[in-house]
């Protein structure tokens, strides 16, 4: 495994910090994945303020939490893409960087405003399954699409 110290990261995971939520554990997978090849940080989504310097993996990596997102060159988005009028968390990616939105949904049609931030807002997305591709595609995408599971821990089942 490459060891990273993840100062000084040029990429940022922006998710939630509450790993035990079901959209936690799409940003908590993100954070484990990228953090074992990249120098990861992490820039919280989740209500309230977190204090902390750096955010605690299960496995005992820590993570710094972003506190500037304009130093980044990647945005990887792990939270829910948008949950209504108050919803706005998809606007903290930058207009810069590589923008890769993760969306865990399953259904079989995406909203228009979904369709509309995707669109507008990032340039490529990974969806939890195959078949959100062609989905995603007969909703209206138009950046790249591609799939990316959600990771698991099985490191103490082999």
């Amino acid at each position: 495994m490459i060891d990273f110290t993840n100062s000084n990261s040029e990429v940022c995971i922006i998710g939630r910090t509450d790993f035990s939520t079901g959209i936690g554990a799409v940003s908590l997978a993100a954070c484990e994945l990228l953090s074992r090849f990249f120098p990861v940080s992490i820039y919280p989504t989740n209500s309230g303020i977190v204090d902390d310097e750096n955010i605690r993996l299960p496995n005992g990596k820590e993570i710094p939490v972003c506190r500037n997102i304009s130093d980044h060159k990647v945005f990887f988005y792990t939270d829910v893409l948008w949950n209504g009028e108050h919803d706005l968390n998809y606007t903290v990616v930058p207009k810069h960087g590589l923008r890769i939105a993760h969306i865990a949904y399953d259904s079989d049609e995406f909203p228009a405003k979904w369709v509309e931030i995707l669109n507008n807002s990032f340039d490529v997305a990974y969806f939890t399954s195959r078949h959100l591709e062609a989905i995603a595609i007969g909703s209206g995408v138009k950046i790249p699409v591609g799939t990316l599971p959600i990771g698991l821990e099985l490191e103490d089942l082999l």
